[in-house]
């Protein structure tokens, strides 16, 4: 083999290694080879994450569905509501989970789907009513206002306030409960039937000031646990929080207190922990009252399938039950997880 050749064939073998080594910087430049990163080391999003938009992500931090829509929502039932930006302004239409459109964004207000139906709300006739899966109306727009179905029960509101008579619907259309119940606020979870149960309240007028207490009716409208609370929340796994001379604790369905009044907010119990907030922090105790996290978050959402949503340095991430960091904090907005997916906003 001649000089020649030889200087050649070095020449290449060296030419071979310096693109190996400039593939290989270039792939520690992109978060790794063959990986997949979604955010800058300051936890900012990539230039290819719309900023504002949501999306959603499965249990490893991964997209799932891509960053795309104005407002999005856990998924209930196979379907997700969502937000969507249109000729008409934003509107809210239902995903599945592939991210596909399957009920057209036609609706000013919708919740989820509930035991087969969901509460909408028709922009032109001002008006909640109920639509199946298919996007076709089972009970038609009537409704001031309008709670998704939970036992067999929807509330809905009579009037235009919302101190107006509500009352009690099954899947029919027909009253159960007459409309001569007074809710407080405007429709949310707080108003379904759990475990038997569902808030009510009592107004209370002291001097010119008007005020509600709280306290629960049964299926039949019978009040079982008489309004005396400042504020409350559904019952989940047999406790609901109640709050009382300005702390909270926790009653059981005949309201007996089983964890006293010593928080200064506390949620729901699911999979058996709930989040409490005290001395400026939030943090998980379990259904004896135990500490089980610490309270060091900001905020702290439900467990939900092994994961909670909390707020470390003004951005969220997920935890475990231990208390571990799953998924990085780095969104601006976090759902919980239902499906498998949860909503993220960056």
């Amino acid at each position: 083999m001649s000089d020649f050749t030889k200087r050649k064939m070095i020449f290449a073998a060296y030419a071979f290694i310096l693109l190996l080594v400039l593939l290989f910087l270039s792939c520690l430049s992109n978060a790794g080879c063959g990986g997949k990163s979604e955010e800058n080391t300051d936890g900012s999003p990539k230039a290819d994450i719309p900023s504002g938009k949501y999306g959603y992500i499965d249990k490893h931090g991964e997209t799932a569905i891509e960053f795309q829509f104005d407002r999005a929502f856990e998924f209930s039932e196979g379907l997700a509501r969502v937000w969507v930006s249109g000729e008409e302004g934003s509107l809210e239409g239902f995903i599945d989970r592939q991210g596909d459109i399957v009920i057209e964004p036609a609706f000013s207000n919708a919740s989820s789907f509930s035991e087969g139906l969901a509460v909408v709300l028709i922009r032109d006739r001002h008006a909640y009513g109920f639509i199946n899966s298919q996007g076709d109306f089972f009970i038609e727009p009537q409704f001031l206002h309008a709670d998704p179905f939970s036992e067999g029960l929807a509330r809905v509101w009579t009037g235009p306030s919302e101190e107006a008579p509500q009352g009690f619907i099954d899947s029919t259309g027909a009253y159960v409960i007459s409309p001569n119940l007074v809710g407080i606020g405007r429709p949310n979870e707080k108003g379904y039937f759990h475990e038997g149960r569902a808030l009510i309240a009592k107004k209370v007028i002291l001097g010119e000031a008007v005020d509600f207490t709280c306290g629960f009716i049964d299926h039949t409208g019978a009040v079982v646990i008489e309004p005396q609370y400042e504020d409350t929340d559904r019952f989940s796994e047999g406790l609901a929080p109640v709050k009382k001379d300005g702390k909270c604790g926790y009653i059981d369905t005949s309201g007996n207190t089983v964890i006293e009044p010593r928080y200064e907010e506390a949620g729901v119990f699911s999979e058996g922990l709930a989040a409490i907030y005290l001395d400026g922090k939030w943090g998980y105790i379990d259904s004896t009252g135990k500490v089980v996290i610490e309270p060091h978050y900001e905020e702290a959402g439900i467990f939900s399938e092994g994961l909670a949503a909390v707020k470390v340095g003004g951005v969220w991430g997920y935890i475990d039950r231990n208390g571990n960091i799953v998924i990085e904090p780095q969104y601006a907005e976090a759902g919980y997880f239902s499906e498998g997916l949860a909503p993220v906003k960056y």
